[in-house]
Parts: structure tokens; sequence; C-alpha cells
């Protein structure tokens, strides 16, 4: 079942926003929709394929039972060292040529689930010898959508692992798109160590399972007295961003990734921003950037704009919301700075400290003078008119 995190669904906190990817790419007519600004699932119509949860932007779709960060576990869990073959178990591909050494099989609800952090931090990580993406079937199954998505994080993982240092570390992914032909036995050139299935819902002992099945009965009893949905909370990641943003973090931190050749523009779901002129320091990107990549900083100096391209999920709310058109993107990002070195400054202006009350503005956006001083001589006006019926009506044309 797919769970929506609203507070990071941009049209569920903006009526305005038009994202709509995760609809298009939906297999399935009807299961996502939206219902007077709310992002519904008809959860007997979710096939639990998860190619929503992969095409959403800033992660705003969640699988229940099969996040992110347990799928990598479950994966790592699997394979040691070996090579992985990746194949789909709603739509069972036929044996084929599998890689010509011991590998391990694993079954997905369908490859779409899988990001391109997954795939990147499992070669970092150096835990698989090559990773297969079995996609033979992909043009015979019913979710149709997958395979784009599928071919398009494929595309993201390898442009960033051929530019992280490695030298060669893109050609340990590779995807299998023939199988045996028609009339034909399938041959199995290497011994497969082992096949797993990765489905949604928790992989535990029985003891386990029982002390797992009375929790969640517990939270569904109290989900309904309470008439709320009781979300899991996890202090140990990036507070509003998405568990595939962090794997990746994590992964190029591991291995040590500092710079490297730069990744061009549309190689890799993020931008850099940069600020042209325009920018009035409104805090619209502040508010609309569901992972907090744009923010504004205050002191008594400087008001100043801190991007931090590690945290960008590529989702153009930013320039969309801005109401000067003030943002813009460069062609090129450095690799480096997807390992989380911080924030940096993309736009500042100096403060000004009034002379009357003593507090900081910004002197290039209030050439009028303090604003606060403004707005205090115009209320004190209006009180003076109320009051005494004085004739000076006051000038709200200079109010902001």
């Amino acid at each position: 079942m797919i769970h929506v995190v609203t507070d990071r669904c941009q049209p569920w906190r903006f009526k305005n926003a038009r994202c709509r990817l995760c609809i298009e790419a939906c297999p399935v007519d009807g299961c996502l929709s939206f219902n007077d600004g709310a992002l519904t699932v008809d959860g007997e119509r979710c096939t639990d394929c998860g190619i929503c949860t992969t095409v959403c932007p800033t992660s705003a779709l969640v699988l229940e039972g099969l996040t992110d960060g347990e799928l990598l576990d479950r994966l790592l869990r699997a394979v040691d060292g070996g090579a992985l073959f990746l194949t789909c178990s709603i739509s069972p591909a036929p044996e084929g040529a599998f890689p010509g050494e011991e590998h391990t099989v694993v079954k997905l609800p369908c490859l779409a689930l899988l990001k391109e952090s997954h795939l990147i931090a499992l070669v970092l990580k150096d835990s698989v010898k090559d990773i297969s993406l079995d996609i033979r079937r992909c043009g015979d199954c019913k979710l149709s959508t997958g395979r784009p998505v599928i071919e398009k994080v494929y595309f993201y993982a390898r442009n960033l692992l051929a530019r992280s240092g490695g030298g060669g570390l893109e050609g340990r992914i590779k995807t299998v798109e023939h199988g045996t032909g028609a009339g034909q036995r399938p041959r199995l050139f290497a011994s497969r160590k082992k096949d797993r299935e990765i489905a949604p819902g928790p992989e535990l002992s029985r003891r386990e399972l029982f002390s797992y099945i009375r929790g969640r009965a517990r939270e569904k009893a109290v989900e309904r007295v309470l008439g709320v949905r009781l979300e899991n909370k996890n202090p140990g990641k990036v507070e509003g961003l998405p568990e595939r943003r962090t794997i990746l973090m994590e992964a190029l931190r591991d291995y040590g990734v500092e710079s490297a050749s730069p990744l061009g523009e549309g190689e890799f779901p993020v931008r850099r921003l940069v600020v042209g002129g325009g920018c009035t320091m409104c805090l619209r990107c502040n508010v609309f950037c569901p992972t907090g990549a744009l923010r504004r900083k205050d002191d008594e100096k400087e008001a100043r704009v801190e991007f931090d391209a590690a945290l960008c999920m590529n989702c153009f709310e930013c320039r969309e919301f801005c109401p000067t058109g003030a943002l813009g993107y460069e062609k090129e990002i450095d690799v480096g700075l997807l390992t989380g070195r911080g924030a940096g400054t993309l736009a500042a202006m100096e403060k000004t400290l009034c002379t009357r009350c003593r507090k900081p503005y910004i002197a290039a956006l209030n050439r009028d003078g303090c604003p606060r001083c403004r707005k205090k001589e115009v209320l004190e006006r209006r009180i003076e008119t109320v009051l005494f019926g004085s004739s000076g009506a006051p000038d709200e044309k200079t109010i902001h």
C-alpha cells in the first residue's frame, strides 16, 4: 500500500503546484487521483509496484513495509560481494543467460521500485561485483510505465558512478534485455548462489512476526479512536530529506568522493541554483522548498539566501513559485557537492541599523527608511484620525 507524506507533496501543500508525475506514471487507472486538492490512493487497485515512489521528485509517496532504506538493507543482506541479478516477481521472466559467475537472484515487486541511490550505494560500498537488471519482460508486462522509469534510474546511476573518480564503476551495472529464443531451453552459465524475494512487509522471525502484528494492531486501534494516522519517526535521518538522497550522501561520503568531473544538465536529478537580479528576499523559496535545500538566513548584518545542492531533488518548485523569476540553473554541478558539504550563499543583502528603533533593516529594499518605523507612523496617524478627526490621511501606498 502506498502512503502519502503530505508535507512533501507539493500539490497537497500548495494548490497551484502543477506536479502530476505520480498519476502520469501509475500503470493502474484510478489508483492515484487528486480529490479536492489532495492526493488519494485506492488501496484495492494498488499493486505495490512502487513506480510512483521513484518518479516523485520529493519522495512524497512511500511503499509501506518497504521504504528505500529497508530495501537497501535487504539487498545488502541478500548478497555479499558476489554478482546480483535483479528481476521482477509481478511478471516473472523465464530463465535465460545469467552472468558468468556465481550470483544471487533477487525478485522485486517491480524493478522500477529501485532508486538510483540503491544502485550507486551497492557499487560504492563494494557489496556486489556486478548488478544485472532483468528487463526482458517489461514490454509484455501490464505495468507498462515501469520500463522508462527503470531506464532513467539506470541512466542516472551510471552517470554519477562514471564521475565519482573510481574509473569504470559504471560498468558494474548493466541491463539484460534479451532472453533465449523461442523453443530454446534456457542456459545457465553460472551457479545460482541463492534466490531471494523482497516484498513489502518486514523480514522477521516467528516471534518477531507476532510481536510486529500485535504492535500494528495496537497502532490501528489508536488510529481509529483518534481519527489520525500515526507516523513512524526516524530521528537518525536528516529532517525533511528523502531516504533516497540520504542513502546517496552516505555512500559518496563513505567512498571518499570529494570532487570529480561535473555532471551535465539532465544527467542526474539535481540542480545547482543561481540567483540573478530581482531577488527581494521574500522567503517564498524558503517556504516552498520541500527538503530545505533553499533557505533564508538573517542576522544583524545581512540577509542571505543559502542553497545546499545535496538536498536538491530537482522538483522545480522554487523556480515555479519565485515571484520575480530571480532563480536560475547552472548547466553543470560538481559531484562533490552531493556529499553534504553544507549550504553556500546564493545572494546576500546588507542591513542598516535604524537610528530611531535601533533595529536592522534591508536598505536596498526599503529606500524610504525603516519599515517598522514607517508602519508605526501610519498606525499612529490612523489612531489620530479616529480619535481627533485629523484631516491628514495616512499614506498607505508606502506600506509593504
